[in-house]
């Protein structure tokens, strides 16, 4: 007997690329689209507080947020991120921390502790949902830059700004308000950001009351 239903045959499979993965399954990493805007700042504000906690017996994580309240800036005086290497297959590590999901540093890591975060996930979601993204590190005597634009798109490759004594990293972030809903409902504001780090302090109180916050 013929099957008279075409319905569920011949459909096409395909698989979502990283970026698209990111800006419609905002949900799956972040919880929700309406607390995407929150979880960007925790994630950026613990990857800093690993860096300093795991590596130095003091340091500072400063947030700076823009006047019309839809940037951020997270700079912490760390070891600085090494974008300016490569990996065995030539690679370029800023590719891998902002622009490849499940590609990080911490897989490999023996290092002590994480606060908190989605380890290989939350610098490329918060990359790939925001309008700007931008990441300054200073190492090894330099001053390095990678910038992005709508989503994931590369403004500027690997930059030397200049030679610097100093060292830690910087990441600056503009979120898309038509991915981002609470960004789109006024911006970020002091309590939002503020009670990200009370969640981040309950769990690391004895390191934020020495050291943290500086906002």
């Amino acid at each position: 007997m013929e099957n008279s239903s075409k319905k569920g045959t011949n459909q096409k499979v395909r698989a979502l690329s990283d970026r698209e993965q990111a800006r419609t399954k905002l949900a799956v990493f972040f919880g929700s689209r309406d607390t995407s805007g929150r979880h960007s700042v925790i994630e950026t504000i613990a990857n800093a507080t690993d860096e300093i906690s795991n590596n130095f017996e003091e340091g500072r994580v400063i947030i700076e947020l823009s006047e019309d309240c839809r940037t951020i800036s997270v700079e912490d005086t760390g070891r600085g991120i090494n974008i300016d290497e490569v990996d065995d297959n030539g690679t370029p590590y800023y590719e891998l921390l902002f622009t490849t999901l499940f590609a990080g540093s911490k897989y490999d890591s023996t290092l002590d502790s994480y606060t908190t975060g989605l380890n290989g996930v939350g610098s490329s979601v918060i990359c790939y949902s925001s309008k700007f993204y931008e990441c300054v590190s200073k190492r090894n005597g330099k001053i390095y830059r990678v910038q992005y634009k709508n989503g994931g798109e590369i403004i500027n490759e690997l930059e030397v700004l200049g030679n610097t004594e100093a060292h830690g990293s910087k990441f600056t972030f503009t979120l898309d308000e038509t991915i981002q809903r609470n960004i789109a409902r006024g911006g970020y504001r002091c309590p939002v950001v503020l009670s990200a780090i009370d969640e981040l302090s309950d769990t690391t109180s004895e390191y934020y009351q020495n050291y943290f916050p500086y906002f």
